[in-house]
């Protein structure tokens, strides 16, 4: 231990820092009564002598008032009492000498200064300070002396009567005392401390011996022998301390045991709270960060030590906004949970669950923060509503299907009757038409004339084109049980080509008829265990993506679609390439992702590739790739296994 730090020392310090400030105060006690003292005393005596003066002029003046013509004679009699004062008063000239000034500042009587003496503006101020208060004493300043002076006026004449002298002279007696004080104080002190040294050295030894101990048992030194045989307060704390040593020994040994107990159960719990998927923080009532898991680390790309210490809102943005609500938890212990919230991270925008629980302790209060990734949860969510919606779309097809069947059947079949009705080769047309005086063939003749055949000709043909495409319609709606069949390739394509020449959607700039659609089927194409409803669905898809894409070209323009159907190893090749403005790279690798889309808001979902790709690559264990070069045109690219 260092000596600075032993009880000697520190009750020397002590002892003498009383001493010291004791002394001190008394010194400045007795100087402050010393002061006044002296003050008292000094102001007395010169005003009683400034009053003596007084007391001549008053005299000299009760005789000017007596000639009746005092003001014939009062230069006289002022010339004549100072002759006298100055007789009286400059016998022994030292430094103490009383001062007469008339409110013209010119010095009446003075021993070296004659009267036309011109005083600085400062002296005259104090002279104009002696007039105001008539009488008194002050305290100034003259070329760095500080003087004193007291003074009465003489209002009569106006004169100011005064003593002034310095400072150090009045207080003269006063400095002596100080160097007296301070020589016995260093004296007395030199020797008390000598005597304290002496007494203390026997008085703390059994505890210095103790305190070795001490140190030693910090070290770990818990054997340490303790050598104090006195039966006095000190022994007494010396048995009790080898009492305590005994038993802090037994406490340590527990200690350490619990101390890797809870060592290892802290280890487990962050463990627990480590692997955990979720986003795990620990804040406390002012959102600073105390607790922080991998998840947390891998999430904002910050370590735990960084993290830790740090304000919640700075490590993680998205807080950023709702921090009123997580004081509300800790202020209300009440928990609170915000489901998908969205926010953009890596460039994605993707969603999450928030959730923040009430943490109290004894001497604390906090929060435990929760945030999980929902985002394919919510992706779920949407592309099973998106099924909802395209499994009510197929039974809205079918019932329209159903519907128009019956009118579509009656027409056709009026335009059937009305053929039979006219043809001049059925015995009972012949038979009314004499009947009625009407030539049948001049009829037919008239009829042809006047394009009456050929009108119900296009009636029949496009009766039979809507009973084709409510035939198709049908078989797409009935096909959502999605049964696994042996297909052919190229008839399901000539289907999916018909119900895309009927779509609404794909009429609105171009007609699907109209768009130049080049065929290239492989002859003897095997047949492919497919669900026909699932493909028809996604070759829909990629013609009507095709068909949004070749919308945005300008100009002189022919769009055109490409379709290849070959066999390629065990699998059929299936191409669907379009001359549109085609996909920029950034685009492409993401285009099968859920809910990603470049379409205006209102054109699309962002579901159909996804589940096009879902459809081709899970449910049939094929491939689907995309091929693209800007103002060129997009391959979308389908292999198929051969069933």
């Amino acid at each position: 231990m260092h000596p600075f730090h032993s009880i000697r020392t520190k009750l020397l310090i002590y002892v003498s820092s009383i001493f010291i400030i004791s002394s001190i105060s008394i010194f400045f006690i007795t100087e402050s009564a010393l002061k006044r003292i002296i003050d008292k005393s000094y102001y007395e005596l010169y005003m009683e002598r400034i009053d003596s003066i007084i007391n001549v002029l008053e005299r000299t003046d009760k005789k000017l008032q007596n000639t009746g013509i005092p003001e014939a004679y009062i230069h006289d009699f002022q010339k004549t009492v100072i002759e006298h004062l100055k007789d009286s008063q400059y016998n022994n000239i030292k430094s103490k000498f009383p001062t007469i000034v008339d409110r013209k500042y010119r010095p009446i009587m003075h021993p070296t200064l004659p009267i036309d003496y011109k005083y600085s503006p400062y002296m005259r101020s104090i002279i104009d300070k002696g007039f105001n208060m008539k009488e008194g004493q002050i305290i100034f300043d003259i070329g760095g002396v500080k003087k004193w002076a007291c003074f009465k006026t003489f209002d009569k004449w106006g004169w100011v009567v005064a003593y002034v002298i310095p400072l150090s002279n009045k207080y003269a007696g006063l400095k002596t005392y100080r160097s007296i004080f301070v020589c016995t104080l260093i004296v007395i002190g030199i020797i008390s401390i000598i005597l304290l040294y002496v007494g203390t050295s026997r008085f703390t030894a059994p505890i210095t011996s103790l305190t070795k101990a001490t140190s030693a048992m910090l070290d770990g030194k818990l054997d340490y022998p303790i050598d104090i045989k006195s039966s006095d307060e000190v022994g007494v704390l010396a048995n009790s301390f080898e009492s305590m040593r005994a038993s802090i020994k037994d406490k340590i040994q527990d200690l350490t045991e619990v101390n890797r107990e809870t060592e290892s159960l802290k280890n487990y719990l962050n463990n627990v709270i480590d692997s955990m998927p979720s986003l795990i923080a620990g804040i406390d009532e002012n959102g600073i960060i105390t607790q922080w898991n991998k998840q947390a680390e891998q999430f904002t790309n910050v370590d735990k030590q960084s993290a830790i210490g740090a304000s919640l809102v700075d490590v993680l943005p998205l807080y950023d906004g709702k921090f009123d609500k997580i004081n509300d938890v800790i202020s209300k212990n009440k928990p609170f949970i915000e489901q998908n919230i969205s926010w953009e991270h890596d460039s994605q925008v993707k969603y999450y669950d928030l959730m923040v629980y009430p943490l109290t302790t004894e001497s604390s209060s906090g929060a435990v923060v929760r945030l999980d990734d929902v985002t394919d949860q919510v992706h779920l969510e949407k592309m099973m509503i998106q099924t909802e919606k395209m499994t009510s779309v197929g039974g809205l097809a079918a019932g329209m299907a159903h519907e128009i069947n019956n009118p579509l059947a009656a027409i056709t079949q009026g335009v059937q009757n009305t053929f039979r009705r006219i043809s001049p080769e059925l015995p009972s047309n012949i038979v009314t038409a004499k009947r009625l005086g009407l030539d049948i063939e001049i009829m037919n003749s008239y009829l042809e004339e006047r394009c009456v055949l050929k009108f119900l000709n296009g009636a029949k043909d496009a009766a039979d084109r809507a009973a084709a495409i409510v035939k198709n319609m049908l078989k797409f709606s009935r096909r959502s049980d999605a049964q696994l069949l042996k297909t052919d390739m190229r008839d399901l394509m000539e289907e999916a080509i018909t119900l895309g020449c009927s779509d609404y959607d794909m009429k609105k700039k171009y007609d699907f008829k109209f768009i130049e659609i080049v065929r290239d089927y492989a002859d003897n194409l095997p047949l492919v265990m497919c669900c026909p409803g699932e493909i028809e669905q996604v070759l829909l898809n990629l013609f009507k993506n095709a068909i949004q894409a070749m919308e945005l070209v300008e100009g002189d323009y022919k769009p055109r679609l490409n379709i290849t159907l070959a066999k390629e190893a065990n699998y059929v090749r299936i191409e669907v390439q379009d001359n549109g403005p085609g996909i920029p790279k950034e685009v492409q690798s993401r285009i099968f992702e859920p809910f990603f889309t470049t379409k205006q808001v209102g054109k699309g979902t962002g579901l159909g590739l996804s589940v096009s790709y879902m459809i081709i690559t899970q449910n049939h264990n094929g491939t689907f790739q995309v091929s693209s070069e800007v103002g060129v045109g997009t391959t979308f690219i389908i292999r198929l296994p051969v069933g």
